[in-house]
């Protein structure tokens, strides 16, 4: 077994296993001879390979992980982390790697946005206010969109005139976060 590392993925989403994950070298170096035989299954989401959940004892090969054959399909219920059991055989020459374990880091939504007006519109009717967003947690890189406009790497908006504003940020694993922000509209100067 040349490689074993955690698949991490998003709360509620599915995500393939790949080289980056879990590598058995065969003797043969052809991969339909490694084979990965299930011996206990993940608690929080199936494992699936082309679609169909797999069960104990069922087999997948490094062939399907280098086709994304095989996917972890997580469940949403709030955990972060699960794993699954299996012995990798070498068919080839039968060697066998017994009770290896497969860890999946699963990510919650941890994004928090404040946002707040701070240059109030100098004239009525003007287009002069500005609202930086504020950001804790949240994997980079952050897209900032303002009432469901084109994204931004930028955290602030500007030359914006008065009314309701819903800013919306978005990281890496899709997770989301807003914050509602009301940019008021100055009295009329009366002369």
């Amino acid at each position: 077994l040349v490689v074993n590392n955690p698949l991490t993925l998003p709360d509620g989403s599915s995500e393939a296993l790949s080289v980056s994950n879990l590598v058995l070298n065969t003797f043969s170096g052809n991969p339909d001879d490694a084979q990965f035989i299930l011996t206990a299954l993940p608690q929080h989401g199936d494992l699936l390979l082309n679609g169909a959940a797999l069960g104990v004892g069922d087999v997948f090969t490094q062939a399907d992980i280098l086709a994304g054959a095989v996917v972890y399909a997580n469940n949403g219920d709030g955990n972060t982390a699960d794993n699954f059991l299996f012995d990798a055989v070498d068919t080839g020459t039968g060697s066998w790697l017994h009770a290896q374990v497969f860890d999946i880091i699963i990510l919650q939504n941890d994004l928090a946005v404040t946002a707040e007006v701070t240059q109030p519109l100098l004239c009525r009717d003007g287009a002069t206010a500005k609202i930086p967003v504020q950001v804790a947690g949240g994997t980079p890189p952050l897209v900032f969109s303002l009432n469901g406009g084109t994204g931004q790497f930028l955290n602030v908006f500007g030359n914006l005139s008065a009314g309701m504003y819903t800013v919306v940020v978005t990281d890496d694993y899709g997770f989301t976060a807003e914050a509602n922000v009301v940019v008021d509209n100055p009295p009329a100067l009366n002369l």
